[in-house]
């Protein structure tokens, strides 16, 4: 921990006067007490949270997190894992270990204002100051030229509505909810 805390403080070019941004993903790094170790340099961490917001034991993560003072941004597996659902090529049959395929309509339903107000009792102003936003992600190890778009559109612009408009109303489990945002984005 010590270790990475340097080479991050000399990479970034350490200097006691400024106070450093570096994004780091969750991890054991940031779970349970290993988390006062991110607070103890010049560096000012924000936490790019991958874990799955159906899981209590990652919900109760994320919400250690934000309870320490750091600023997040979510990249949870459950919704915003592009690659997910489809074949395993790592270890050749059935699903990969984010199974299923997260479609756009899910991705639009999720309502991080909502999760943070209920979950870690953030609203408002102080919700502003902890959640920087989100990211959808996708690994090339199985996309490429051939399917990439395919993979990301139209998810990402389902996020991207999510996250600038925030509709009000749309309803998790709810599918008819979501068939009206995606005509605009089309």
């Amino acid at each position: 921990k010590q270790w990475y805390q340097r080479r991050v403080a000399i990479t970034a070019g350490d200097n006691s006067l400024k106070q450093h941004k570096a994004i780091v993903w969750s991890s054991s790094m940031t779970k349970g007490e290993n988390i006062k170790y991110l607070n103890q340099s010049n560096i000012d961490y924000i936490i790019q949270f991958w874990g799955n917001l159906s899981d209590p034991l990652e919900q109760e993560h994320l919400r250690n997190i934000v309870k320490s003072g750091k600023q997040v941004i979510m990249s949870n597996f459950d919704d915003l894992y592009l690659d997910c659902g489809f074949a395993s090529w790592v270890k050749g049959k059935g699903h990969n270990w984010c199974a299923p395929f997260k479609p756009w309509q899910g991705i639009y339903r999720r309502n991080y204002d909502e999760w943070f107000e209920t979950n870690a009792n953030l609203s408002g102003e102080a919700l502003k100051e902890v959640l920087l936003g989100a990211e959808a992600a996708i690994w090339t190890e199985q996309a490429g030229n051939d399917n990439i778009l395919t993979r990301i559109f139209p998810r990402t612009w389902a996020l991207a509505e999510r996250l600038w408009t925030n509709p009000l109303g749309i309803k998790k489990e709810k599918s008819t909810d979501c068939d009206s945002a995606l005509i605009p984005l089309l």
